[in-house]
């Protein structure tokens, strides 16, 4: 299947680094990457993690959901099509156990349906440059939602370790 042109309906890593790529000590994000294509978690990791966030990578959306039950994550960018669960059904069920949880679309098709761009707060097309995946992904997480859900998970998270 050409991923460009039919989207029809249908290895975990971490940084544990403080300093951002201009050295500064903001407090870190962490952002999950979900991708059925081991090169674009590569390439997305290495930008990620240069530009100062803490990465999750997973090529199913299965493993995402287990990833967001047991850490804290800022924010998702999710691929679209990808085996046993698409992006559509990953992210309905990420709203369903963190509703404010920023979800960033990601996909190499040309469209989307409404319904799937619905489910999501943003959507950068796959072949954009990262740069604008990074600038969506500032933007959403800069929203005061976001903010709250990282604190509250902050929290819960350090409850569920104790």
């Amino acid at each position: 299947m050409n991923r460009t042109q039919e989207c029809g309906p249908p290895v975990s890593s971490k940084n544990n680094g403080t300093l951002g790529a201009s050295g500064s000590h903001a407090p870190q994000r962490t952002v999950l990457f979900v991708d059925d294509e081991p090169d674009m978690l590569l390439a997305r990791r290495l930008m990620f993690e240069f530009m100062g966030y803490s990465v999750f990578t997973t090529e199913s959306g299965k493993e995402a959901l287990q990833l967001l039950r047991v850490n804290v994550v800022d924010a998702v960018v999710v691929d679209y099509v990808m085996p046993e669960m698409d992006g559509e059904e990953t992210a309905r069920r990420i709203r369903k156990i963190r509703p404010d949880l920023p979800i960033i679309l990601s996909s190499g098709c040309l469209a989307v349906p409404q319904r799937v761009l619905d489910t999501v707060n943003a959507s950068v097309h796959k072949g954009a440059r990262q740069e604008m995946l990074f600038e969506t992904l500032e933007q959403q997480l800069a929203l005061p939602t976001a903010r709250g859900a990282h604190d509250l998970a902050v929290q819960l998270g350090s409850t569920v370790a104790a």
